[in-house]
């Protein structure tokens, strides 16, 4: 997208609805974003202009503004936040949090081996953690990918772009589509268009794979090819482009790629907590090891100091311990026994 190229359908100081129009700032196959001020809000926004050549049906509108009011109830730090819509005419539009950005797309391609392991789990953990959340609220991304990841001026990575799947589908039938390159798509989404929190758990693998090593399991020259790729080919690991990958980070990765949805993680929750149990078991594990030893120690100095204790107690003031009973009587008697078995074994000999 470029900001060069000349406007389509709105001119800066053009208005839309609460919206003054300053710059175009985007465009895709099936968008228009603008910065823009809102009189209501009191500061710039982003709006995005969706379908715009696109027919709108009376069920489309539904659809739409269905799909917008489950949007908007998503409140995540890493999820962009809508704060209004409009479906009243062919202009379908979203008026969201303005974040001055770059985009994922832009800083792993500063990064063309791998971004470093802490940075990687820090970017990641971030994303993961609002696809959890989304799905937690049975709510499904639909197309993760690094041009749908902003980063603000804060580095706080943003999630962007959720599918409305029956502008989509709408989109696709059209006489003139344009598919789009398959490269973050799960085998199901390619065969059979199914959208679910286990195919954002597959998009978020290869993410998580280009971003510790600054390439995508599946690509080739064709899309033909890369379908191919995701529908029959395991993943590569991902160890044999970055030597030094932790095996764990490995594993999550090709689990997340399963072909078969339900071997991956049922949700990005899962993959999240399965991920971050195992850094915070390296964080501290030193740290509970001591804290362990430190308790055995505490309670064995207690155990001590209550055992004098109770001695000290114990014991009657200015009382003289008794004095240890004599031994020899029972000395005497030992020696009697002993004298009456010797002379019944010579009684015996003789």
């Amino acid at each position: 997208m470029s900001a060069s190229k000349p406007l389509s359908y709105f001119s800066p100081g053009s208005r839309l609805g609460s919206c003054t129009i300053q710059r175009l700032i985007g465009r895709s196959r099936h968008a228009e974003v603008y910065r823009a001020f809102h009189s209501g809000l009191n500061q710039d926004v982003a709006l995005k202009l969706l379908y715009p050549a696109l027919p709108k049906t009376p069920e489309l509108r539904i659809c739409f503004r269905d799909a917008v009011r489950a949007m908007m109830q998503l409140k995540h730090p890493n999820i962009i936040r809508v704060f209004e819509f409009d479906a009243s005419n062919d202009q379908f539009y979203l008026v969201m949090e303005l974040v001055e950005h770059t985009t994922l797309r832009d800083v792993i391609s500063t990064h063309p081996t791998g971004l470093g392991r802490d940075d990687a789990l820090r970017i990641f953990g971030q994303i993961a953690s609002a696809a959890a959340y989304a799905h937690d609220q049975q709510h499904v991304h639909g197309n993760i990918k690094p041009e749908n990841v902003l980063i603000g001026a804060d580095d706080r990575p943003v999630l962007m772009d959720f599918a409305i799947p029956c502008l989509a589908d709408a989109a696709a039938a059209a006489p003139d589509a344009v598919l789009g390159a398959p490269t973050y798509l799960a085998p199901e989404q390619i065969e059979q268009g199914l959208l679910s929190a286990q195919s954002d758990v597959y998009s978020l693998g290869i993410l998580f794979y280009e971003l510790v090593t600054g390439e995508v399991p599946f690509k080739g020259a064709t899309r033909e090819i890369v379908i191919r790729q995701h529908l029959t080919e395991p993943a590569p690991a991902p160890s044999q482009l970055e030597v030094d990958l932790d095996p764990h980070i490995e594993q999550v990765i090709l689990k997340a790629l399963d072909k078969n949805p339900l071997a991956r993680y049922e949700t990005a929750r899962e993959l999240l907590a399965d991920l971050q149990h195992e850094e915070l078991v390296k964080q501290y594990d030193t740290l509970v090891f001591d804290r362990e030893a430190d308790e055995r120690v505490r309670k064995r100095r207690s155990e001590i100091m209550r055992f004098e204790r109770s001695r000290l107690e114990g014991a009657a003031p200015h009382q003289e311990a008794p004095e240890a009973p004599s031994r020899l009587p029972v000395l005497i008697g030992l020696v009697l026994i002993l004298a009456v078995i010797a002379v019944v074994l010579a009684v015996l000999l003789l």
